[in-house]
């Protein structure tokens, strides 16, 4: 991994390297870089006058997250005038690779993004779809959260290792294959997809009652929606199904309690909503390819402590 450095073309100053072309204006703030064979994420913050120019061509295939300022696209996509607007959380970019893009945004006087670029074999091997046209201003909040968590950890000096990257790629992949599946992967100021209110709420909600039994029921009560629309919306919003979103929110609870408590496992599993020690054993082990026990040990291990059981 590696931390801090300007990699991004200074206003003006085009780099051209087989096929790469990026002359984005503005100034430059600060960047912050992950890389590893796997991916390579760019954090850039730039300082903008309402506009800049953006002409963008890389042999990979792109993913923009573009977190605070992005508000209007006008520009050239092969050959194709494109004109899009950029409304809340529906604030993600992807670009086939190869693909020309050429024109300005319309921003505000800063703007913070994430650039993701994904090597063509991860895509291959791992995508469900090819890429043949750009995605624009759709939204992901699991793509939005942990590149977010990434980025605090690259810009506060922590260490990402190697397989920690390659799992973030390939849920990325699986992340934007449900979206190409879906057909259509564009989300934007309709009912297709939630609320940001009805997102915070909702999450909330989720973190506050883990521990307890969860219905889709109960979950499209606390938005203000029909069951059935809510497990179509929800599945369009997080790009998974409620069941599996409860699941991998527990299991994060756990690795947590894990790490930093001393409860029991038989505890910890009741303080996650599994209900017993046997099921919460069986879908730890199936959700991170370890026991709890394993878990907790590593865990206390680098912080030099006697793992309970």
């Amino acid at each position: 991994m590696a931390a801090g450095g300007n990699l991004a073309a200074e206003p003006g100053a085009e780099v051209k390297e087989t096929a790469i072309i990026r002359n984005v204006g503005g100034t430059v703030r600060s960047t912050d870089v992950l890389a590893t064979d796997s991916v390579r994420i760019e954090y850039i913050r730039r300082d903008s006058e309402g506009d800049f120019r953006w002409h963008f061509r890389n042999p990979q295939m792109c993913l923009f997250w573009f977190q605070e300022g992005a508000k209007m696209l006008c520009a050239t996509i092969s050959g194709k005038p494109v004109e899009k607007a950029f409304y809340g959380s529906d604030n993600f970019v992807l670009y086939p690779a190869d693909v020309e893009i050429n024109g300005e945004w319309t921003t505000g006087r800063k703007v913070d993004y994430a650039v993701v670029f994904f090597p063509a074999d991860l895509v291959k091997a791992h995508l469900s779809k090819a890429v043949d046209k750009p995605m624009l201003a759709f939204r992901d909040v699991w793509l939005a959260e942990s590149l977010n968590e990434l980025w605090g950890q690259v810009a506060n000096g922590a260490k990402t290792d190697h397989e920690t990257a390659s799992v973030w790629a390939l849920k990325a992949m699986a992340r934007l294959s449900y979206r190409l599946e879906d057909g259509n992967p564009t989300v934007g100021c309709d009912d297709a997809a939630m609320a940001v209110w009805q997102i915070r709420k909702l999450q909330a909600h989720i973190e506050d009652y883990l521990a307890c039994k969860l219905t889709t029921d109960e979950l499209a009560e606390v938005i203000g929606i029909s069951r059935r629309h809510f497990t179509r919306v929800f599945t369009r919003t997080f790009a998974t199904s409620p069941h599996r979103y409860l699941t991998e929110r527990r299991i994060n609870r756990a690795v947590t309690l894990l790490s930093e408590t001393n409860m029991t496992v038989s505890e910890i599993a009741l303080e996650t909503g599994f209900g017993n020690s046997q099921h919460f054993a069986s879908a730890f082990k199936g959700a991170t390819g370890r026991t709890a026990s394993r878990v907790r040990l590593d865990a206390h291990q680098a912080r030099g402590l006697d793992a309970v059981a």
